[in-house]
């Protein structure tokens, strides 16, 4: 080997090298929108998200290429001389590792930050360890596939924690690229499938705890012939295809199982929405029906209606007066709508719900109204309220005294917001539903990430047996 060919191979080392770095990036940005779409963190991707990690690869490019640069210029008086150790002082990779580490340490930092609009503390601790586990349960799985393709696993594959530990082995430049191709998959898939798209699939800790103890579960098991004494062949062979094939099957079909259980609970949730607002919209279009009907029977009799009053006037019949009024006063008010908010879409889900509430002889109130209605979707007014109205209903249905169970709304409308408020008579501990756990923390997400789609914000208060949730939201310019 030559001097020159000792410096192919340095190009070598630190194009792949800038490539497993990069790879970082693709992952840590794959982390934050995963806890955008399954874990309910809440946030927006823009610009600002992808700023650090353009900054972060331009400064890897350009640290590797300097070491190339200058390995460059110490080989070139030697080039085609045979190539001899400490002839020329080559730069030293490991020199730049605590600054790539906090580098990508920082990087995680400011992109959560950037992104997240609440919680950002916890989500930046949160974004550390999914993407400690996250990059561990990737490098898992292909090691196990490596085992399948190495003559050595035990030395080969076990001997590195690490993809650097890769760098300059045969295996090297397969083993990163996989990985950025991997990484950068899962990015795109996330990215386009989820976040343009503005689709969520909540889950719950129950399948994050499950999920967590069989990435533990996994790591374990790819050091099992090592650590149980078996030795020689049978550990190539197990190793080989036991974990080379078997557990890299089993690797991308758990996961795959679990998202395509919580795709189906989340699309009977949605199911649940629509086939909510599709009763509140027929319930609206059926009471409109029967106000113009009630509204053109009373124009056809109000003329009659006058010319008696008219002769019962000329007649002297005060008190008859009065009574006969009395009795059209009621009848305008009954043509009129029971509850009004200013929003239609809101009357017609309170609409739906009223009759649940007179039949559990629940008190129910409104104060205010938002003249011009919310400026939200009719869908997502009802995923947001036709849910907190069942959370509310559902809580009062626990409370024995049918004279202690009441429901109040609150709605107002400054000059930058709508305030809207809803309180609940609740028994000691007994805020939301407890029908079905995990269907119903689908039903308060999808509440949290309706409201997060026009930046607003949900507050939940529990205090003296009264349950608050306050949603803010900005209006538009």
């Amino acid at each position: 080997m030559t001097f020159a060919d000792k410096f192919y191979s340095i190009v070598s080392i630190y194009i792949f090298s800038s490539l497993s770095y990069i790879g970082e990036v693709f992952c840590i940005l794959s982390v934050v929108f995963l806890m955008l779409s399954f874990l309910g963190a809440e946030g927006e991707v823009n610009r600002w998200t992808f700023m650090p990690s353009l900054f972060y690869s331009g400064i890897v490019v350009v640290i590797n290429a300097f070491c190339v640069i200058h390995d460059y210029i110490v080989l070139k008086d030697h080039w085609n001389e045979p190539y001899q150790e400490n002839v020329v002082r080559l730069s030293d990779k490991s020199d730049f590792q605590i600054i790539f580490t906090v580098l990508i340490i920082a990087l995680l930092v400011v992109t959560a930050v950037l992104t997240f609009t609440s919680s950002k503390v916890k989500n930046v601790i949160m974004a550390g360890i999914m993407m400690v586990f996250f990059e561990t349960y990737i490098s898992c799985e292909m090691k196990y596939a490596a085992m399948y393709f190495s003559e050595e696993p035990k030395n080969y594959v076990l001997k590195y924690s690490g993809i650097e530990g890769y760098l300059g082995s045969g295996f090297s430049n397969f083993f990163i690229v996989a990985y950025m191709v991997i990484m950068l998959s899962i990015f795109l898939l996330l990215y386009f499938g989820m976040i343009k798209s503005q689709r969520t699939m909540y889950i719950g800790w129950r399948n994050r705890i499950f999920f967590i103890f069989w990435e533990v579960l996994m790591i374990i098991i790819m050091y099992v012939p090592v650590m149980g004494g078996v030795s020689g062949l049978e550990q190539i062979r197990y190793m080989q295809y036991e974990l080379g094939i078997i557990m890299v099957l089993m690797g991308f079909a758990v996961p795959f199982l679990m998202i395509t259980m919580i795709s189906r609970r989340y699309a009977l949730e949605k199911t649940l929405i629509q086939e909510a607002y599709i009763s509140a919209e027929l319930d609206y279009i059926n009471q409109y029906k029967k106000n113009q009907m009630e509204t053109r029977a009373f124009r056809h009799d109000i003329i009659n209606n006058l010319s008696l009053l008219s002769a019962m006037h000329d007649d002297k019949k005060y008190e008859e007066i009065e009574e006969y009024l009395s009795t059209l006063f009621s009848n305008i008010s009954a043509m009129s709508p029971r509850y009004v908010t200013g929003d239609e879409m809101l009357n017609c889900i309170i609409g739906m719900k009223s009759s649940k509430m007179d039949e559990e002889r629940i008190y129910f109130s409104t104060e205010g109204v938002i003249a011009g209605g919310l400026g939200m979707k009719p869908i997502d007014v009802c995923s947001i309220f036709a849910n907190a109205l069942d959370n509310a209903i559902e809580a009062c249905e626990k409370i024995e005294e049918e004279k202690n169970r009441w429901i109040k709304l609150s709605l107002e409308k400054t000059s930058e917001f709508f305030m809207i408020r809803l309180r609940n008579a609740m028994t000691s501990g007994g805020g939301a539903s407890n029908k079905d756990r995990n269907l119903h923390g689908y039903g308060i997400q999808n509440m949290k990430t309706t409201i997060s789609k026009y930046n607003g914000t949900g507050t939940v208060d529990v205090k003296d047996n009264v349950y608050t949730l306050s949603i803010k939201i900005p209006r538009e310019a």
